[in-house]
């Protein structure tokens, strides 16, 4: 008895070193992968210069997203001598005179990747710790010459290279400047990529209110020319069974045929303070919509001010890809620590309507010429004809490597084409509503018959374990009632 007592205490003591074994490794390997992320850091003073409007904070994290990486942002004010040397670059934003604490200085000269200084204290820096005073009297000769001819439109004056260090001087940049620097950015952390500007055509403002009949004609005009295209799509959570459902997502299902990928928006939100969770199971339904519809969303659109709320990070990091509308009204970007990303693709939205053309050297690496599906036929082929007469080339939506998952769905689109959950449903021709609703009743009577015969097979295996205990237990009966008969005559 102490024996099997003994026994039982190993094989306790056993189990119980094996939990913490496989514990300890879960913890290591959790630890170990965190430490590893690729990411860069934004050292901030403030997110906007005295008396400007422009928030420089929010330019700069597009810029730093732009690197495929995590981006830390840290107010200065708040650092605590984090380990400087983890970070694949970093991004230093000053508008203030003698922001950075000696303790910032000192690890910023032991680091050796990367930084990009947008602003102010950049100069008595690199006097005090990087060049000689030869050197230094130089800089600021050369910095006053670019001053002094801002009005030239030099852009090679704009940034300024000592050691590691590419250095801005103006932190209120316009579209030019900031292709510019978004460029710069972009050839530092991201050479190894294809470098050519990745120019993609976007099909804005599509909900299932569109002139349906305009919006395949608009699908046709591009078809016509092979030109590629995103289509912006309205989430529907809601009446998702009619029949005007059914005719709009027959058009996505022509618009994915004919070149174009779907990616789904933000709802219409009355106002901004409406809670993340919310906005969370409208996306979450309507992504699983669309998917029932043979319409597979492969990326979001939003707002760039969603970059910022802590309760949407989740639901955007489901998404590799964002493309990101401007927004001049952000408001204060005020915290001591923020955390964005990493997302692959950053695609910026550039809006273009044929009345108000943008310049074409506006149309930096990555962004969306944006035309909304509510123009005119007329207006709309205006549009397109402009780009082709410019020679614009359009990438391909498959150029990227889009990856969106929710409620445990997964979609891929790549060069491949598209997968969900790995299974390739890249349509090869289109499905009109009545071919969708006959493979779906399809869909439904097998299934149903499946079931069917499942049951008959469960109910047929039920009656045959049943009949079986039935012997044991009246087996078991009769041998007891003869031990106990043995017992008694016994």
């Amino acid at each position: 008895m102490i024996y099997k007592n003994k026994l039982f205490d190993y094989k306790w003591i056993f189990v119980l070193e094996i939990f913490i074994i496989i514990n300890s490794l879960f913890f290591v390997n959790v630890a170990y992968s965190d430490d590893n992320v690729a990411k860069v850091l934004i050292l901030y003073d403030a997110y906007k210069e005295y008396g400007e409007e422009k928030n420089v904070l929010n330019d700069v994290n597009k810029l730093a997203l732009a690197t495929g990486k995590k981006v830390d942002i840290i107010r200065l004010e708040s650092y605590e001598d984090e380990d400087l040397l983890s970070y694949d670059g970093i991004f230093i934003v000053c508008s203030k005179d003698d922001s950075l604490s000696q303790k910032v200085k000192k690890n910023l000269v032991r680091y050796n990747k990367k930084i990009f200084w947008l602003g102010k204290n950049f100069v008595n820096f690199v006097g005090e710790y990087k060049i000689s005073e030869i050197e230094y009297k130089g800089l600021l000769d050369n910095l006053n010459e670019a001053k002094h001819n801002e009005e030239s439109n030099d852009i090679t004056k704009l940034i300024t290279e000592i050691d590691n260090i590419s250095y801005i001087r103006i932190l209120e940049f316009d579209n030019y400047e900031y292709r510019h620097i978004y460029n710069a950015v972009y050839q530092s952390f991201r050479k190894e990529e294809n470098s050519s500007n990745n120019i993609y055509f976007y099909i804005d403002e599509v909900t299932p209110f569109n002139d349906l009949n305009l919006l395949v004609e608009q699908i046709n005009y591009l078809k016509k020319f092979g030109i590629p295209f995103f289509m912006k799509v309205t989430p529907v959570f809601e009446n998702e069974n009619l029949e005007a459902m059914g005719r709009f997502a027959e058009v996505l299902r022509y618009a994915q045929v004919n070149g174009g990928e779907i990616v789904l928006s933000f709802p219409a939100l009355k106002s901004r303070e409406i809670g993340g969770n919310i906005i969370n199971k409208n996306i979450e339904e309507s992504f699983e919509n669309y998917i029932n519809y043979w319409v597979y969303p492969i990326a979001l659109d939003i707002n760039e001010y969603y970059l910022y709320r802590d309760d949407l990070k989740i639901l955007l990091e489901n998404s590799n890809t964002l493309f990101l509308e401007s927004n001049d009204e952000i408001g204060v970007l005020d915290f001591n620590r923020y955390v964005n990303g990493p997302y692959e693709n950053i695609i910026q939205k550039v809006e273009f309507n044929g009345e108000n053309n943008q310049s074409l050297e506006e149309l930096y690496n990555n962004v969306a010429v944006t035309v909304s599906s509510k123009l005119s036929i007329d207006k709309f082929k205006s549009c397109v004809d402009y780009f082709i007469n410019k020679d614009i080339n359009f990438k391909s939506t498959y150029n990227i490597n889009a990856h969106i998952n929710y409620k445990n769905i997964d979609i891929k689109s790549n060069k491949k084409g598209i997968l969900l959950s790995n299974k390739a449903v890249t349509q090869k021709r289109f499905i009109n509503s009545e071919e969708y609703k006959n493979v779906i009743n399809a869909e439904v009577k097998s299934y149903d018959k499946e079931i069917t015969i499942n049951l008959a097979k469960s109910n047929k295996i039920i009656v045959m374990i049943t009949f079986i205990v039935a012997i044991i237990f009246i087996i078991i009966v009769s041998i007891s009632i003869k031990i106990d008969r043995n017992k008694f005559f016994k």
